[in-house]
């Protein structure tokens, strides 16, 4: 009796095995046009079954990434075989990113293409990434467990400094006359003591010991309160100009924050402005802000539409690089 059997090693057969890998498997040609996919990679791609046939991996990328494959397809000119990730740009905006291991393909010696074998890295990448966040995230907490134990201490340490020379000031500006030379000194040493005192509030808040008592405050009153200690903070080539709104909503915070606040900002001005002059403007009013506004903010993530008390501190200074922007909600970072 005779029997037909299959030849299993027929292009039939490879193709049923292609077909059937759930890794994507697809060749290009020199042009970085797919001349072949299996269905699986048709998917990762977001395409139907053979749609990336005739594609061209140009037009399933961003061009940052297509430079990432041209400088790969370099090395497999000499033939070497490579591994890499690329992030792709699905039909419908979809962005995934896959992982490439990509062989030469030669004919008579020649470069003619890449076999391809694609994976789906997305999810994992994200997972990495998460982990990564939380990491940091843990790290910068224990920093700023330990900070808040520090600054603790040292704020009680700068506090009973400055009693003494708060009260010893006083006592001496109230012998001395207006017009005398030397009030303008003590009534330095007498700012610079206060400014010291709303920083020491600012640390034991921070180290969670001071005692913070929330009211309704104007905001505008706030800035015209600080006018005396803010002209005597900043730099003498610096010009202090106010322009706080009138009318305006009161808030509900901590006064001494508020105006730490103030202080910080102001004096950071300063510091920028100080090496050629310039003028610091300090404006309050009141805005209304929409989704996309608040987006752009560095702290405007869920926060609602809707209209927002504003504090405004202008220098015409430097300006402050990516690296500071980074950084400038960090305590006591300046």
């Amino acid at each position: 009796m005779l029997c037909a059997v299959r030849d299993l090693t027929s292009e039939e057969s490879y193709r049923d095995l292609v077909e059937s890998q759930a890794e994507g498997i697809g060749i290009v040609d020199e042009r970085e046009v797919f001349t072949m996919a299996n269905p699986a990679a048709d998917a990762i791609f977001g395409l139907p079954r053979g749609g990336l046939v005739g594609r061209s991996l140009r037009e399933l990328t961003d061009p940052t990434a297509f430079e990432t494959v041209l400088a790969q397809t370099a090395k497999r000119r000499t033939g070497e075989t490579s591994s890499y990730e690329m992030e792709i740009r699905r039909p419908d905006g979809e962005r995934r990113w896959i992982l490439v291991t990509a062989t030469p393909r030669t004919l008579d010696g020649g470069f003619v293409g890449t076999y391809g074998v694609f994976r789906d890295v997305t999810e994992a990448r994200h997972a990495e990434e998460e982990r990564r966040r939380l990491h940091t995230q843990s790290l910068q907490a224990q920093k700023l467990e330990s900070l808040g134990v520090l600054t603790g201490g040292i704020a009680h340490d700068f506090n009973n400094l400055l009693v003494p020379i708060m009260a010893n000031a006083s006592l001496l500006l109230e012998g001395v006359a207006a017009d005398a030379p030397n009030r303008e000194p003590l009534e330095e040493i007498l700012a610079a003591s206060k400014q010291g005192a709303l920083l020491t509030r600012q640390m034991l808040a921070y180290a969670g010991e001071g005692a913070v008592a929330p009211r309704r405050l104007s905001l505008s009153q706030v800035v015209e309160g600080l006018a005396s200690l803010l002209s005597l903070s900043i730099s003498k080539r610096c010009v202090l100009k106010l322009e706080p709104a009138a009318g305006l909503p009161e808030l509900l915070a901590d006064e001494h924050q508020l105006q730490q606040i103030v202080m910080n900002l102001v004096v950071n001005a300063s510091e920028a402005a100080e090496s050629r002059g310039g003028t610091i403007r300090v404006r309050t009013g009141v805005r209304d802000l929409g989704a996309a506004e608040l987006a752009r903010c560095h702290l405007g993530e869920g926060l609602a539409p809707g209209r927002y008390l504003t504090l405004e501190v202008q220098d015409t200074g430097s300006g402050m690089d990516r690296a500071t922007r980074q950084r400038m909600f960090e305590p006591f970072f300046s």
